[in-house]
């Protein structure tokens, strides 16, 4: 668990001059692991209505209900957890370019 995660708790908005934006309320980076998902991942999150692009583990007591994960410069949208154990959870993330064009 080397990698560093961003996570991100925002509400969608609109700047100036229309565009979307993102509200950022509160950031807390941790470290994690960071991978693809898993093929049944990617056809639950289809048949959610979602793209599954990203998966994050991080430790159970870091993850306080965000809603957006930064890594490696790109921003993601947290669509769903798992407990893995009592000490890990599983995020399963989506490219917020697939849900809601360049936020």
């Amino acid at each position: 668990m080397d990698e560093s995660i961003i996570l991100i708790v925002a509400e969608p908005g609109k700047g100036e001059e229309g565009y979307l934006k993102l509200n950022i309320i509160r950031e807390n980076e941790v470290f994690g692991e960071v991978g693809d998902p898993k093929r049944a991942q990617r056809d639950s999150a289809m048949r959610s209505g979602y793209q599954a692009t990203l998966k994050a583990k991080v430790n159970l007591i870091e993850y306080d209900g965000e809603n957006y994960l930064r890594h490696n410069n790109h921003l993601y949208e947290i669509k769903e957890t798992y407990k893995l154990d009592a000490q890990y959870l599983e995020l399963t993330c989506s490219d917020t370019r697939c849900n809601r064009g360049a936020i």
